[in-house]
């Protein structure tokens, strides 16, 4: 299971009555419980579980994705950032553009992008999609900014 995968099973069971959480664990994979009870505690430690809260935290709507930058200013806004950032800002907010990025990249970072595309999870909670999409956008913007009054 994916790291994601278990933060969000670990949301899940805080949000079952004790008796159904119980039934949950043991029905679970061996190994499983080991790995989702640290995350119990820290999400109990936090507040109590509030249904309806946790299940807005669960909620993703599919198909949603964050309007992706203007070529000129997604490409300014990737430049000089690590492999792993970039496949993470591409899987945010232009996954379609992938192979064009990628395309104008030495083969070296080819490589070392598609390398982090293969361990960044196919898509992003919405949130975090919608942020790291502006992120990128307003470096890019940013980015061109100086070079235009340079």
């Amino acid at each position: 299971m994916s790291h994601d995968g278990i933060r969000q099973a670990a949301v899940l069971l805080a949000s079952l009555h004790p008796r159904d959480r119980a039934w949950m664990r043991r029905r679970l994979p061996a190994g499983w419980w080991t790995r989702l009870r640290p995350l119990l505690r820290q999400i109990r430690a936090l507040a109590p579980a509030d249904a309806g809260v946790l299940r807005d935290v669960l909620h993703e709507e599919p198909g949603t994705r964050p309007e992706p930058p203007a070529p000129d200013v997604l490409l300014a806004g990737l430049d000089g950032l690590s492999p792993v950032w970039i496949a993470r800002m591409l899987t945010a907010c232009a996954p379609d553009h992938r192979d064009i990025y990628l395309s104008g990249r030495s083969p070296s970072d080819q490589v070392a992008i598609e390398r982090a595309l293969r361990e960044v999870p196919g898509s992003l909670p919405p949130k975090l999609a919608a942020t790291l999409a502006h992120l990128v956008r307003q470096r890019g913007e940013r980015t061109l900014m100086t070079e235009a009054s340079a």
